[in-house]
């Protein structure tokens, strides 16, 4: 399919490097980033505004892209479709009506479900799908692609998880879970392997005001941590830093990271792992 000018520049960096047979993106160190900072592409018919977050590669040579999307009322961003690389999108205000399975280019033919505020979505790779915003008001989400070089998961590691079929995980449905101190509700999203071979895993979370998880800690894996709502005070290998709604925390692999709600709210917000 050739692309206009305009289709070329939106794509994500790892896949416009490996079909122009570039070298692969600068190494991806921890950061947070806040929201408000964020650059802001609005489409020619404004449907959509884009939010560029975070596109290169990780440590352990995973390809990550993060951005966040806000979509007006009755807008797609785009006819059904399809890529290579999985895709989770988080969503965070709004309601969805996402298509699975669907027949690229034209909605209708798919698996349709309506989801509303902290749901998330899992694509696989190459299965086409498409979304619509269904209410009154815009709908914002967030959306992390995964590429991959040459790594895989070990044979007993591939064993012992499944494998992630495209999906929509409502809020509703997930379990709720309590710490014995009350401080922490979370609800486990997802825990596999890709079609592809990535071990990956997501849960949300709801810190209570003034709480922390637990102390800053180094963690065997990438994580990427999105914040719906509330304020949190973060600390990245010794920088502290305060953020809001919208912002995103990248931890690098084995990087000394935590977080704790410096709010007088519960502080919402979706974990994504790249397990290892």
């Amino acid at each position: 399919m050739r692309l206009s000018r305009r289709e070329f520049a939106a794509l994500p960096l790892f896949t416009v490097l490996r079909a122009k047979g570039q070298p692969p993106p600068p190494v991806l160190e921890s950061k947070a980033y806040d929201f408000t900072s964020l650059p802001v592409r609005a489409s020619e018919s404004g449907a959509t505004k884009i939010r560029p977050v975070l596109n290169g590669m990780t440590k352990r040579s995973r390809l990550l892209e993060i951005h966040i999307t806000e979509l007006a009322p009755g807008q797609a961003p785009h006819p059904p479709h399809q890529h290579r690389n999985e895709e989770i999108m988080m969503l965070s205000e709004g309601t969805l009506e996402v298509e699975l399975h669907a027949q690229v280019g034209e909605f209708g033919h798919g698996e349709k479900s309506r989801i509303g505020p902290g749901s998330v979505i899992y694509l696989a790779s190459d299965d086409p799908h498409g979304q619509h915003n269904v209410g009154q008001a815009p709908a914002r989400y967030f959306v992390i692609a995964l590429d991959r070089t040459q790594w895989s998961p070990t044979t007993a590691e591939s064993e012992s998880l499944r494998t992630l079929q495209s999906k929509t995980y409502g809020f509703s449905q997930m379990a709720e879970r309590t710490s014995p101190n009350g401080a922490v509700k979370s609800r486990p999203v997802f825990n596999g392997v890709t079609t592809r071979g990535m071990h990956i895993s997501a849960h949300l979370s709801e810190l209570a005001a003034g709480q922390a998880p637990h102390p800053p800690e180094r963690q065997p894996h990438e994580e990427a941590i999105l914040l719906r709502e509330g304020t949190l005070e973060v600390t990245l290998n010794g920088q502290v830093s305060t953020l809001g709604p919208g912002s995103v925390i990248y931890s690098a692999y084995n990087d000394l990271n935590g977080v704790r709600n410096v709010g007088t709210a519960p502080a919402k917000y979706f974990v994504f792992s790249m397990e290892g």
